[in-house]
């Protein structure tokens, strides 16, 4: 029987400490950093936003770019 544990913390010493503890041992460690709300949110909208509001009036994205670009002097 395989057994799990999950431990949430923002303590990245306390994360340290516990795989410094099962090194060696016949276990496999799995460390994640999950999203936050916000980034899952902003990420969420963007996608939402692609898919309901297509950019249609660009025919052709690198023609798009080299109309709308416009070159500056250099600072030298």
């Amino acid at each position: 029987m395989d057994l799990k544990i999950t431990i949430e913390t923002s303590q990245s010493d306390l994360i340290d400490k516990i795989l410094e503890l099962v090194k060696g041992e016949a276990a496999k460690v799995k460390v994640e950093k999950n999203k936050t709300i916000k980034q899952i949110e902003v990420g969420d909208l963007l996608d939402s936003l692609a898919k309901s509001h297509p950019v249609n009036s660009i025919k052709d994205p690198k023609e798009w770019q080299r109309e709308i670009r416009e070159d500056r002097a250099l600072p030298f």
